[in-house]
């Protein structure tokens, strides 16, 4: 996996010892409900980090990205399905997996024609993470040209937003079994870990992962 490069300007605000930081009150229980709250948080990002994908389970999402996939035949933009051999199929496990085979998940930059395989480190949180930069306007406007310029560059998108979301899950310790080139020592500091909990979670994990790609 590609070595990646956490830009200052996306991690400092993290951290910053301004006013984006939250205070508890200094009433104990309220102090204890809010290091509650964040102790649940990161659960729920340790378990959404960890859902290994499941073709079956998760064909809607694939659904919603297969609507991204560029086509010469049939080009689809946010809300049109895709024809020309790209969409969901019937059966579970092995057969719905071989049911989304299509040499055109290379053109949005997978590895090869099935795409299900490329999310087993980063898992579901892969896929939704694709699926959000796709669909945020951050990212060129999905039109066949633009799609024609990336490819022409050689940036595999797909694979460049997995590795990515593995980086980040692996930076802010959430998913263990992750391949990735974070180094123990080099992970987040608790008081940017706490920044990010006192935000949700997930919101400013997905908004640095669209930033970074």
């Amino acid at each position: 996996m590609p070595t990646v490069v956490v830009p200052r300007a996306s991690l400092l605000p993290l951290g910053h010892p301004g006013p984006l930081r939250r205070k508890p009150s200094s009433s104990r229980s309220d102090f204890t409900g809010f290091r509650e709250r964040q102790m649940n948080t990161y659960a729920r990002m340790r378990a959404a980090a960890t859902l290994e994908f499941d073709p079956s389970s998760h064909a809607l999402l694939l659904e919603q990205l297969s609507r991204y996939v560029p086509s010469r035949y049939s080009f689809g933009a946010a809300g049109s399905s895709l024809g020309g051999g790209v969409g969901p199929g019937s059966g579970a496990g092995g057969e719905a997996a071989k049911a989304w085979r299509s040499p055109l998940w290379t053109r949005l930059g997978f590895q090869g024609d099935d795409p299900t395989t490329d999310f087993r480190g980063a898992g579901v949180m892969g896929l939704s993470h694709l699926v959000a930069l796709l669909s945020s306007g951050k990212w060129p406007p999905v039109t066949e040209s633009a799609w024609e310029e990336v490819a022409l560059a050689g940036f595999p998108l797909a694979v460049a937003s997995i590795n990515v979301t593995g980086f980040l899950q692996s930076y802010f310790g959430v998913n263990p079994r992750v391949a990735s080139p974070v180094h123990q020592r080099h992970r987040c500091t608790e008081r940017a870990l706490f920044e990010v909990l006192s935000r949700g979670g997930f919101g400013p994990l997905q908004s640095l992962h669209a930033d970074l790609v």
